[in-house]
C-alpha cells in the first residue's frame, strides 16, 4: 500500500471508531433502527474505497503532453476490510485522453458490501449488496479532482433487531485529499467532508 492509502485507511479508520462511540447527550435508539451514524458510516466508507482505488491507478508515468493527447485507461480493485468483519470492494474503471491542460477522464464501476459489519451502540449492522458509480475525475498539472454518483440497493441485517433492504443515492468529490459526500443511504440524509 501507498502512503497514501495507508492514511486514507488510518483517517476511515478512525472515523468508524468515532461513528460507533457512544455518546450520552445522543438520543438512545431502538436497537433495531438503522440510524444516521449507520447511514454516515456506511457512505463513507463507500466513500473511501472508491477513491482509493481510483487513486491507485494514477502514477508517476501518467503525465500531460505538451503535443498530444496521452490515453489512460485503467481498471483498479480496492478491498477493505470492515471495522468488524466481512469487506468492502471497488473496482474503478478510468478512462479517455489526457491533453496539456485541465483533461477530463471517464470514471465507472461498481462497490459491494460482502457481510461487511460495523459495531457501536451495543449491536451489530452488516450491508450486503452493490452500488455503481459513474462521474468525472478532472486531471491537471497541480491535481486531481473527482465528482461522480454512486447508486444502488443494499440488504441489511441489525442484531438484535430486524434487516431489511433499502436505496443509497449518494454524490461525492474529492479535491485536495479533502472528500466530500450528500445523499440518502437507506431514507437517512448524509452529509459531510473528511
Amino acid at each position: 500500500m501507498t502512503q497514501r492509502q495507508l492514511r486514507l485507511l488510518a483517517i476511515l479508520s478512525a472515523l468508524l471508531i468515532v461513528a460507533g462511540c457512544d455518546d450520552s447527550s445522543a438520543p438512545e435508539l431502538d436497537p433495531g433502527t438503522f440510524s444516521t451514524s449507520d447511514a454516515e458510516a456506511i457512505a463513507d466508507l463507500a466513500a473511501a474505497t472508491v477513491i482509493g482505488a481510483m487513486e491507485s491507478g494514477f502514477t508517476a508515468d501518467i503525465g500531460l503532453s505538451a503535443s498530444a493527447a496521452v490515453p489512460v485507461d485503467f481498471s483498479r480493485t480496492n478491498t477493505h476490510d470492515c471495522p468488524v468483519a466481512g469487506t468492502i470492494t471497488s473496482t474503478v474503471e478510468v478512462s479517455g485522453d489526457m491533453t496539456q491542460g485541465p483533461s477530463d477522464l471517464a470514471i465507472t464501476g461498481s462497490t459491494t458490501f460482502t457481510d461487511c459489519t460495523r459495531g457501536g451502540q451495543e449491536r451489530t449492522v452488516t450491508m450486503n449488496g452493490e452500488l455503481v458509480h459513474s462521474g468525472t475525475v478532472t486531471v491537471t498539472e497541480t491535481g486531481r479532482e473527482a465528482n461522480f454518483s454512486m447508486t444502488g440497493e443494499l440488504s441489511w441485517n441489525i442484531e438484535p433487531g430486524e434487516d431489511g433492504s433499502c436505496t443509497v443515492d449518494l454524490t461525492v468529490t474529492f479535491a485536495d485529499g479533502s472528500r466530500g459526500v450528500e445523499g440518502t443511504v437507506c431514507g437517512r440524509e448524509v452529509g459531510g467532508t473528511s
